[in-house]
């Protein structure tokens, strides 16, 4: 199936975060339209897959000014995805911030026809169940969201001078992606229990259907100055992801639903206000937002104006995921083990 209609992104593109999960998959996509791609990657960074590719590699920090100007030197295109290694909130703000700001600055210096940030959907933080547009109220819950909602504020001092927009990318998942393996592990061994019926909204997109939104974001002539929820429809259900893993799978499979599901989510809303000033956030309560917190996103505006849409169900993702992780050997025993006892 073929993604939306856009036009080619042509010329030079720097892209920064490049070593993620999302880069390869970007460079591919713009190598296949014959665009020279620079990225500007650590010193430490293994970048052997994206060179294979045909991108070349320049070595620097997003912080370093001076590596940052080489990289965008020429650059028609530049894609802001860095991402922050460390869990500090101040490695946040050095990458997602101080970085983008030197990332705007030389791109506005090098005349670049348009500047995609790769923002987080995340930063509307909790809301109800239901699909939440761009321009609601955020309230993000940890200091990774935090800085990227001051990330989007310095975007906007910015888009006056030079053609930029914000990509809110949801939860992606796609081959090469751990986000779901414990997930798919737990279905495989029949060891979910979880809070709630889980008719909830969890929204993950397939990665082919991101990369088709930022490849929109840097060609469609209405993009400028905006912000576009990057989001697949229909949104899944946490219910359905865990049933497209299991078909996936060729298991049975039962949900096993723990009572106090809303007070769970409460008590967890609590905990998070209350760990908000020292950045504390542990394994069980992020579990318990995993399980009791919709998210939802809806991305009628990037449907509309950029000619958006998803084209991966979550039950061929799902289906290609599981066939990743099996190809990559991250299903074998014991997890395959503890199935036949389960």
């Amino acid at each position: 199936m073929s993604g939306p209609a856009t036009d080619a992104v042509s010329g030079r593109v720097a892209l920064f975060g490049a070593t993620g999960f999302i880069g390869p998959h970007l460079v591919r996509r713009l190598r296949l339209q014959d665009a020279e791609v620079a990225v500007l990657a650590r010193p430490t960074s293994d970048t052997r897959a994206i060179e294979s590719l045909g991108a070349t590699t320049i070595r620097g920090d997003v912080t370093d000014a001076a590596a940052v100007r080489r990289a965008i030197e020429g650059a028609d295109v530049v894609y802001y995805a860095a991402v922050a290694r460390g869990r500090e909130v101040s490695c946040n703000y050095q990458v997602n911030v101080v970085g983008l700001e030197i990332a705007i600055r030389a791109a506005i210096d090098a005349r670049v026809r348009r500047f995609v940030h790769c923002g987080s959907a995340g930063v509307v933080g909790y809301q109800s169940n239901r699909p939440v547009l761009e321009n609601d109220r955020p309230t993000p819950d940890t200091d990774y969201r935090r800085t990227k909602l001051m990330a989007e504020y310095l975007v906007h001092r910015y888009d006056d001078r030079i053609p930029i927009v914000t990509a809110r990318l949801s939860s992606v998942y796609g081959p090469g992606s751990r986000k779901l393996l414990g997930v798919t592990r737990d279905v495989l061994s029949g060891r979910v229990t979880a809070f709630g019926p889980g008719r909830r909204f969890c929204h993950f997109t397939h990665i082919d259907d991101i990369v088709d939104g930022l490849l929109l974001c840097a060609v469609h002539p209405a993009a400028p100055g905006a912000t576009y929820h990057i989001a697949a429809e229909p949104i899944p259900t946490l219910r359905g992801i865990y049933d497209a893993i299991a078909a996936a799978l060729g298991v049975p499979f039962r949900w096993r639903s723990l009572p106090g599901g809303t007070l769970a989510a409460q008590a967890a809303r609590l905990l998070t206000w209350l760990g908000r000033p020292v950045g504390l956030e542990s394994q069980r309560l992020q579990m318990i937002k995993f399980f009791t917190w919709p998210r939802a996103y809806d991305s009628t505006r990037a449907r509309q104006e950029l000619g958006y849409y998803s084209r991966v169900n979550i039950q061929d993702g799902m289906k290609q995921l599981v066939d990743w992780y099996r190809d990559a050997g991250l299903l074998e025993a014991p997890y395959a083990e503890a199935k036949q006892h389960a």
